[in-house]
């Protein structure tokens, strides 16, 4: 029997499609504890006892938590990001780590720039007026035409940049890791981070949280942005530095800005939630039906080759060192 703990909260969200394939299928075995917030580091530890391999969300998989294990074979990761999963300890251990990559990148770029329209033509702001029975007109501003600054140019920016273009936005990004054939094809201008932070319209942010994005915009950052700038995040919390946000949006450093992710403590701060300014989602720019459902299905077929002892076909393995699995 091969052994599957899902903590992805996510997983199954959509429909019970997936659940069904699995719990149909006799040669394995799953457990979906009913919870309602990540697992921590011990709760963690007391669950992967057992286990050939998790379907992780947010949890964090740290070393502790590996080293504890004593059947792992797979980490999974339900979404793209794996900075809650320690990748060394995983490497050192013979532990596969996966992700899907590939699966959202429509479906988060969607979001980013629906949160670009929000922004711009004000409408979070209009309803919360119109439904306090004030109806007093809004101004706002274009988004056609306007300066567009990606910082990262992976599949979900360059896919956000693709929607921009149809709103005829003139685009630069920022990646240390330049893909020119991609802005020839597109029609995009690689800047410094400087230049773009203090050249954009609108600024969205497509990078992963690694130890050197953490704090990328912080104080310096909007010191040099426009003061009609506008911020959407819908990556890693921690690339913003919240608490210099809150104040750029206070002093009227920016516009405005919109967060699909943030630190856990950032609904703690003083007015963190109470700007006019600033719009907040619960990290679901991933969370349609369509993907989820994908995204479950995906793992399924694939979950499928490795209860017979297969490699992963279809779900991209983040530590290519690990050729096998451990015995």
């Amino acid at each position: 029997m091969f052994n599957i703990l899902i903590t992805a909260r996510s997983f199954g969200f959509a429909s019970g499609k997936a659940m069904d394939a699995f719990k149909n299928n006799h040669a394995i075995k799953v457990v979906k504890p009913d919870h309602t917030a990540a697992f921590n580091e011990q709760e963690m530890c007391d669950l992967v006892l057992g286990q050939d391999a998790v379907i992780v969300g947010t949890d964090k998989i740290t070393k502790k938590v590996i080293a504890r294990a004593d059947r792992l074979k797979v980490i999974s990761k339900h979404g793209v990001g794996v900075d809650n999963v320690d990748i060394a300890a995983a490497t050192e251990a013979g532990i596969i780590v996966t992700n899907l990559l590939g699966m959202n990148d429509r479906t988060v770029a969607d979001m980013a720039f629906g949160m670009i329209l929000a922004l711009s033509r004000q409408i979070c702001c209009a309803d919360r007026k119109v439904k306090n029975r004030h109806l007093d007109k809004i101004l706002a501003h274009d988004v056609w035409g306007k300066t567009l600054g990606v910082i990262g140019t992976g599949q979900i920016g360059k896919n956000l940049i693709r929607r921009a273009k149809a709103f005829d936005m003139k685009v630069i990004a920022y990646d240390l890791f330049q893909n020119d054939e991609a802005a020839k094809q597109i029609d995009f201008t690689y800047v410094s981070l400087d230049q773009l932070l203090s050249e954009a319209d609108i600024i969205s942010i497509h990078v992963p949280r690694t130890p050197e994005t953490e704090g990328l915009i912080g104080t310096e950052a909007f010191e040099k942005m426009k003061e009609e700038a506008y911020l959407v995040n819908t990556a890693r919390g921690g690339i913003v530095d919240e608490a210099a946000l809150v104040e750029a949006l206070k002093t009227g450093k920016i516009a405005g800005a919109a967060l699909d992710v943030f630190e856990s403590t950032f609904l703690q701060m003083k007015d963190s939630y109470s700007l006019e300014n600033l719009i907040l989602t619960p990290h679901i720019a991933a969370y349609t039906y369509e993907t989820l459902e994908a995204m479950d299905m995906v793992l399924v077929e694939e979950y499928e080759r490795i209860a017979q002892g297969k490699m992963p076909e279809t779900i991209n393995i983040v530590n290519h060192e690990v050729t096998g699995y451990r015995k």
